[in-house]
């Protein structure tokens, strides 16, 4: 689940066509127990990986996440958010 947080990850499924693949939404789907405090607390980095998640319900997320300029703004995003208030 945690690999959901790395956007090159996200950018990798969509070039070869899981994001495509509606079984594997349908697992996305099933995913959003992790939303829950009993299991939120096993994700290392809950924020990203849940936010990774809603992104990828979405279906025109799912078609952008081949761009590579799409990846390069969630990489940046994740990095500002992972160092604000250091």
């Amino acid at each position: 689940m945690g690999a959901l947080s790395n956007p090159l990850y996200i950018h990798h499924l969509a070039l070869t066509k899981y994001l495509d693949d509606p079984a594997f939404i349908a697992y996305l789907a099933y995913l959003e127990y992790f939303r829950s405090p009993e299991y939120l607390k096993f994700l290392l980095y809950p924020a990203p990986t849940l936010r990774a998640l809603e992104l990828l319900q979405q279906e025109q997320f799912r078609k952008d996440a081949v761009n590579p300029a799409v990846i390069d703004a969630l990489s940046q995003q994740s990095f500002e958010a992972a160092t604000a208030g250091l």
